[in-house]
């Protein structure tokens, strides 16, 4: 069994930021396989939500290890930096879960202007 003096909250944060890198990574594969920067169409639906699925954990993960990471941060001089920089990650990963979520369900001609806000 691991020690618990293991898991700090600096390491926590650290490692959903890695999982949140790392589960973001096979989805901009698939979009760059796809040729998505260029406009290319996914081969089959299910491809694009599989893409889209990955980008979106990795959102989340990337959010959860911000949030983690500014409570160590709250006792030096970088605090209230800390803090805006979290809340702001937070609210533009919501907004990014919630476009790319409804990209998946409606298509592309009606999420778009949530896509433009992100």
């Amino acid at each position: 069994m691991m020690n618990s003096q293991f898991w700090t909250i600096e390491r926590v944060a650290g490692f959903c930021l890695i999982l949140g890198n790392l589960a973001t990574f096979p989805g901009l594969i698939m979009f760059w396989i796809r040729a998505g920067h260029r406009g290319g169409p996914p081969p089959s639906p299910a491809y694009y939500t599989w893409e889209r699925c990955f980008i979106m954990a990795g959102i989340v993960f990337t959010v959860l290890g911000f949030l983690v990471l500014q409570e160590p941060l709250q006792n030096t001089d970088a605090g209230t930096q800390a803090r805006i920089g979290a809340f702001v990650f937070l609210f533009a990963g919501v907004l990014g879960v919630i476009g790319e979520s409804l990209h998946i369900k409606q298509g592309y001609a009606k999420s778009y202007p949530i896509i433009v806000v992100v």
